[in-house]
């Protein structure tokens, strides 16, 4: 998007740019995150069961049982069989009904997305980071494709391969939290 979008320098559109690319260069760079990258790898290795390579003068087997793997997946099947779901709760009596709108909403959208697939990816983070992140928008997938028309030449067209609700599980590495934000 930069080749062909490059405000000038003296525009509110670069100033906001620069702002975004500071704040994000900020937020990669914090102690919080830091630390817990340093987390999700060293978590990532348990469950993987990484191990260090062993040196020349040891030949024997070093096999184990990965404890952390086995526990992890146990906890997954267990919990996916219950078909969780989050529950959207109103603050207040006054938000009852905006709660109770949303909620319809929220069915909808996990139902037309099959959503109990994608969350499997979520909690399998989760479990294994303590953080699992989801991400639900409206997904429109278009294709253009060849056709051969009645006189033998080739056509094209675009083709709409899915357009509706999508839940995708974002990788932590790829979340980042601004830690002045408010809500």
């Amino acid at each position: 998007i930069r080749s062909f979008y490059a405000p000038s320098e003296k525009s509110v559109e670069y100033k906001m740019l620069k702002r975004v690319y500071t704040r994000f260069q900020e937020m990669k760079d914090s102690a919080n995150r830091q630390n817990a990258e340093k987390t999700w790898r060293k978590s990532r290795e348990q469950w993987e069961a990484l191990r260090k390579e062993p040196s020349a003068d040891e030949w024997q087997s070093n096999h184990y049982v990965p404890m952390t793997t086995a526990i992890i997946e146990t906890a997954l099947s267990e919990v996916i069989d219950q078909s969780p779901k989050p529950m959207i709760l109103p603050r207040g009596s006054e938000d009852a009904p905006k709660a109770t709108v949303m909620n319809h909403i929220f069915e909808y959208t996990w139902d037309i997305s099959d959503s109990d697939l994608e969350v499997e990816d979520i909690l399998h983070d989760a479990f294994i980071c303590g953080t699992g992140i989801g991400q639900e928008y409206y997904y429109r997938d278009v294709r253009q494709i060849k056709s051969v028309n009645k006189k033998g030449d080739y056509e094209e067209e675009k083709a709409t391969d899915y357009e509706d609700c999508y839940l995708e599980a974002v990788p932590l590495e790829d979340f980042y939290v601004d830690e002045y934000a408010r809500a």
